[in-house]
């Protein structure tokens, strides 16, 4: 018997043993594949899994946003020893707002797919 060459061969679980039940912690998406659920079921519980997941980042980048418009406010308001160091300041904090603003954006979007596949 030739032994595997590449440590992900170690990695993989003999397809005939595994068996992947649906994992709850609500951070992985792993499909049931027990007998005890089809894999119509599976399926739809890893969608609605994927909206959980979705909607609590939604949240956080939500909270994130607000804390970057409140740190660009201050930046504006705040008196800086030069003008360079203030515009760097505020340029930080703009792209800090435009980048939570961005990443909430396309998860509210991913959100909106997730659902529109799940009703279908």
């Amino acid at each position: 018997m030739k032994p595997p060459s590449r440590l992900a061969d170690f990695l993989k679980p003999d397809p005939s043993t595994a068996v992947l039940e649906a994992s709850d912690d609500g951070e992985t998406l792993v499909l049931s594949r027990s007998s005890a659920q089809t894999p119509e079921e599976a399926l739809l519980l890893a969608k609605k899994k994927r909206i959980r997941q979705l909607k609590k980042q939604i949240e956080l980048l939500q909270q994130k946003l607000q804390r970057a418009k409140a740190r660009l406010a201050t930046v504006k308001e705040a008196s800086s020893g030069s003008d360079t160091g203030r515009a760097m300041a505020l340029s930080s904090a703009r792209a800090q707002v435009m980048a939570y603003s961005t990443a909430l954006s396309m998860a509210q979007t991913a959100l909106f797919q997730a659902e529109s596949g799940t009703l279908a």
